[in-house]
């Protein structure tokens, strides 16, 4: 009770203090992306097909008359996902002491981490999210997480750096296990107590772009209650100048043996183009354990204000239990 007495007189405090401006305004915006494409994996036909993908994101954004500002946003799947429709939706206060943030977002070190580039969608390249030539599920994604509920702050930019800490207490808070009930960090069956730290700087010197990030997640018991813990470390860097970005990525994740993973790519984008080239590895050293390399080349082509074309194409090379494969697509993003 006594401490129910003590939050409540807080926020009371809080609101007293930060008179809304004016009202919240609210927008709506998103993308879609429609594509046509082919793959060929060692053990399986040969396929060619259609893909799409797209959300509506809601926000809202107002300010106080003490400088706070206030701001939250809901995405909307243009497809559904055996039952959750609902991506990130989080609201968030900001001031001159950073921002926190409360709902559903990716957590920190994912936020903050740089170096790797994605070709439209994220379908053709390392982290390409759907495995379109083949696994495995550790090359899926570098969002570790997910969208799971929790706790996000940032700190204010220094001179070019800023910090994130995320705490997501329970690993089944997103998706169909999503409820809007009180999240809390007693699960027989998911990830408890998720934390992450990511770290950032962006730079120019010369007109040269430097930018720079690390990070560190944690996870306190491993697939539920009594489960084992983890660790993983990420580091990446990249550079521009001119039209010319070169950056470079690694990953370790810590859970009975090492799981690294490696990107290096480059691009270069003039006029309405954009050209990438990637060479991503992965080793696994559990029992079982395999390495895959997987290269990745794409072309893309602004037709106009929020609307691109490109042609991308992976291939991947396994030792282990993973399959070999080849994939390619042609797509069209609009974006709004």
């Amino acid at each position: 009770m006594k401490n129910l007495l003590i939050m409540s007189t807080a926020l009371v405090a809080v609101a007293s203090v930060a008179q809304a401006a004016e009202p919240l305004k609210a927008s709506v915006g998103g993308y879609m992306f429609v594509g046509v494409g082919a793959n060929d994996i060692d053990g399986q036909d040969s396929s060619i097909g259609v893909l799409r993908d797209g959300e509506i994101h809601f926000k809202v954004k107002g300010s106080s008359d003490n400088g706070l500002t206030f701001d939250g946003k809901v995405e909307l799947e243009a497809w559904s996902q055996g039952g959750d429709i609902i991506d990130e939706n989080w609201a968030r206060v900001s001031g001159s002491f950073g921002s926190i943030k409360i709902g559903a977002d990716d957590h920190a070190s994912y936020n903050m981490a740089t170096g790797v580039l994605y070709f439209m969608g994220a379908h053709i390249g390392a982290y390409d999210a759907f495995g379109e030539s083949g696994g495995p599920a550790a090359f899926a994604s570098n969002n570790r997480f997910g969208d799971d509920i929790g706790v996000y702050y940032n700190t204010p930019n220094f001179n070019g750096f800023q910090a994130e800490i995320s705490w997501q207490p329970n690993g089944s808070s997103d998706g169909s296990g999503d409820s809007n009930s009180l999240v809390t960090d007693n699960n027989a069956a998911a990830n408890n107590n998720q934390i992450s730290i990511g770290l950032n700087y962006q730079g120019e010197f010369n007109g040269v772009e430097i930018r720079l990030s690390g990070g560190w997640d944690y996870v306190d018991e491993l697939g539920g209650n009594g489960g084992s813990s983890e660790d993983a470390f990420m580091a990446g860097a990249q550079i521009g100048y001119m039209g010319f970005v070169l950056g470079g990525h690694y990953k370790q994740a810590l859970v009975a043996g090492d799981t690294d993973d490696y990107v290096g790519n480059i691009g270069y984008k003039t006029g309405p183009w954009g050209f990438g080239l990637q060479y991503a590895r992965i080793e696994q050293d559990l029992a079982g354990g395999y390495e895959v390399d997987k290269f990745a080349g794409w072309v893309t082509y602004a037709l106009a204000p929020g609307v691109s074309v490109g042609l991308g194409v992976e291939h991947q090379n396994s030792d282990g239990t993973n399959p070999d494969g080849t994939a390619g697509m042609a797509v069209m993003s609009l974006g709004f």
